[in-house]
């Protein structure tokens, strides 16, 4: 299965990278890379991913990483990221 991210959620995690490169660059380096490994790995994805607590019903997936929050689709044989959001961003 092909790993794929919207052009929103690739902005969103660079955002979400600056911003832990103000706060920590070592905690930044450490969010890319587990990044990267989860990304390129699509079975973990799906091992990891839960359905999200405040819209069950959605066909979105979410995983938890460094104070952020990465949702998941999959559609026609590809896991879409479709986006990253920050937890402290939360209201």
């Amino acid at each position: 299965m092909r790993i794929q991210a919207t052009v929103a959620a690739k902005w969103q995690l660079r955002t979400a990278v600056k911003a832990l490169q103000r706060q920590d660059t070592n905690l930044a380096r450490r969010f890319v890379q587990e990044i990267r490994a989860l990304l390129g790995a699509p079975d973990r994805i799906a091992a990891e991913g839960r359905a999200l607590d405040d819209l069950p019903e959605t066909p979105f997936t979410e995983i938890r990483r460094s104070g952020h929050r990465l949702f998941f689709r999959e559609a026609n044989e590809t896991l879409w990221l479709a986006g990253t959001w920050s937890e402290q961003s939360q209201l």
